[in-house]
């Protein structure tokens, strides 16, 4: 009976003997390690120095030391790290542990000797694939010897593939035709019956260079080319419900404009880009680079400024980079020369920025037109990297600083703040904003002089008929109110004047003799308008009260009771000390959430860029 057992025992134990002594290297461990473990050990990412992509890798081991022993297979620390039930020191880290038959291939190779296969190729490093490589411009070749016949190098390099291939070229195309498709690949249009005339009638040795210049020099140039860039990089107006904008800016277009005219300019494509990411830093204010930034300002999302953001990289990336970075916000690849490290990063150069609505000339109504664009908001806000990309999960262990992505970095990158003009960061101070002001304001002084002369008008009407007291009463409170409307219409020009005057003088646009005392004279004047405006606005209520219907009296106390309340707190404000005039600040900070209110949006921007962009 004993003897039995132990043949049982015997033949149990022997499949396990003989996997142990067939495994395979290149058919049942380089597989599985391929699957589970290149993603830190391989080709991109070596981890504690060790790489397993060829047998010989396993060998040399890791900075610890050696992973492998043919004297103690079972004390191999690659073993002990596939076996172990901790999951802290357990290989692979997440994920599954490996099977026991996959274990035991292990084991069976290392007690083997770990032999090494032939001619092993270790994994092709990603940081050496095509696309990253600095371009070589290549040897132009001789076509059937005749280099100066052609007239692009371009041809010439088609033609020693056709040569290579026995392909025969075709002949040149007839002027006719060649007019057409230059005239639809420029400019999107085709030739009208007088431009084909005038070309076939001039044909000359520099007839071809001639047509292309003059198409390139047409308006229509940048509008077809327009079209092609908008599509990369994602032009959209705004849009929200109702009133609310949820994406993109208003005014978008002026963006557009930008991009159509930056063509016909011929303006260098690195330095479109320069002045998409950061027209805002190099040219704080000039308004026709400003334009620019609307780029940034397509990105923006009302709901969340995580989406917003991530929208900002995934698009920067493509439309400028060639890569879709956004596979990386939750963990690394294994061939992608992206980390995830690199994407947030990334992520840090557009961290603090910020969109708003600037005023522009001849305009004072933000909702009918405004300049979009971008800015530094959040100077000090910090770049954490998101644990499996969750929002809700960032590792507030280490504050990641902006840096281009390690596989494109070429030199060390250097970022210094940037101090901004004072008409940057506080568009008030520009000088068509007080000019289109005091323009309202003239409007204003007109629309009460009719209103006022309207109710006169009346008056004079009512006096020659048979009204009763309360219709005179009623209409003297009417003609009260339109004077004192006009009254606050009249101090607004001479308030603006004084508040405009003071903000450059606080902000070193301006001298004065009397710094305190511009200050005193601007608070003054304020006071004066905002006092008329509110004696004005309970005069209004106080008509509207008398005139209105008997259902409607209760609500009409009631705003007649507001506007009461508004006066004794401005005179409370005024007399206490606390009053101090408002500047004209004719911006508009985009919301950063649904719940941010109006308050926040009329901050002072910050003084100076961070230079990340």
């Amino acid at each position: 009976m004993r003897h039995s057992l132990f043949i049982f025992v015997g033949l149990a134990l022997l499949p396990c003997r003989l996997l142990l002594a067939e495994s395979d290297y290149l058919r049942d461990i380089k597989p599985v390690l391929k699957a589970r473990c290149y993603a830190c050990h391989g080709a991109l990412k070596q981890k504690a120095g060790l790489r397993l992509d060829t047998a010989e890798f396993i060998i040399q081991g890791s900075k610890s030391g050696a992973i492998v022993s043919s004297s103690m297979p079972d004390e191999s620390e690659l073993l002990l790290r596939l076996r172990t039930a901790d999951v802290d020191d357990r290989m692979p880290p997440e994920g599954e542990a490996l099977s026991g038959d996959e274990i035991a291939s292990v084991q069976g190779w290392i007690e083997a000797g770990h032999p090494l296969p032939e001619a092993e190729s270790p994994e092709e490093d990603p940081d050496q694939h095509w696309a990253f490589q600095t371009p070589v411009a290549p040897s132009i070749p001789s076509v059937n010897g005749e280099v100066s016949l052609s007239r692009n190098p371009i041809d010439l390099l088609i033609g020693q593939r056709q040569e290579e291939l026995g392909i025969t070229a075709l002949p040149p195309t007839s002027p006719e035709l060649l007019l057409r498709r230059l005239s639809l690949d420029l400019i999107g249009l085709p030739p009208s019956l007088n431009e084909r005339d005038r070309f076939l009638n001039a044909l000359s040795p520099d007839a071809y260079d001639r047509l292309v210049d003059r198409l390139l020099g047409s308006p229509q140039y940048g509008e077809r080319w327009g079209r092609h860039w908008m599509d990369i990089w994602r032009y959209s107006d705004w849009y929200g419900l109702g009133a609310q904008l949820r994406n993109s800016q208003k005014h978008l277009w002026h963006w557009r404009d930008w991009i159509l005219e930056s063509l016909n300019e011929d303006k260098g494509y690195d330095r479109m880009i320069v002045e998409m990411i950061a027209g805002d830093e190099v040219a704080p204010t000039d308004p026709n680079i400003l334009r620019a930034t609307g780029f940034l300002a397509r990105n923006y999302y009302l709901f969340n400024r995580n989406t917003w953001l991530e929208q900002t990289i995934e698009h920067t990336s493509q439309a400028f980079l060639g890569l879709t970075m956004q596979c990386a916000k939750c963990h690394d690849h294994k061939y992608d020369p992206i980390s995830q490290v690199d994407y947030y990063q990334f992520r840090a150069f557009f961290e603090p920025h910020q969109i708003r609505l600037d005023p522009v000339p001849g305009v004072t109504d933000l909702e009918k037109d405004g300049l979009p664009r971008a800015f530094d908001a959040h100077r000090d806000t910090p770049t954490y990297l998101f644990k499996r990309g969750n929002d809700k999960n960032p590792d507030e262990t280490k504050a990641l600083v902006a840096k281009v992505p390690r596989v494109l970095e070429w030199k060390a990158l250097e970022v210094q703040s940037k101090a901004l003009p004072a008409e940057a960061y506080f568009p008030g101070l520009q000088s068509f904003v007080l000019r289109d002001h005091l323009r309202d304001a003239e409007k204003r002084i007109d629309e009460a002089e009719d209103r006022l002369e309207k109710r006169l008008e009346e008056q004079r009407i009512l006096a020659t008929s048979a009204s009763s007291p309360e219709t005179q009463s009623t209409l003297e409170l009417g003609i009260e109110a339109a004077q004192l409307n006009l009254k606050a219409a009249k101090l607004l020009p001479i308030a603006h004047r004084s508040i405009h005057r003071a903000d450059r003088v606080q902000h070193g646009l301006e001298s004065s003799a009397d710094i305190d005392g511009t200050l005193e004279k601007a608070n003054a004047a304020d006071q004066r308008f905002r006092i008329a405006r509110a004696e004005a606005a309970v005069a209004q209520k106080k008509w509207k009260f008398a005139e209105a219907e008997t259902k409607k009296k209760s609500a009409a106390e009631k705003a007649l009771h507001s506007s009461e309340a508004a006066l004794v707190t401005l005179q409370g404000r005024i007399e206490s000390g606390s009053f101090k005039y408002t500047s004209l600040r004719p911006s508009r900070k985009a919301l950063e959430s649904p719940a941010e209110t109006d308050e926040s949006r009329r901050l002072p921007y910050e003084t100076s860029s961070t230079g990340r962009r």
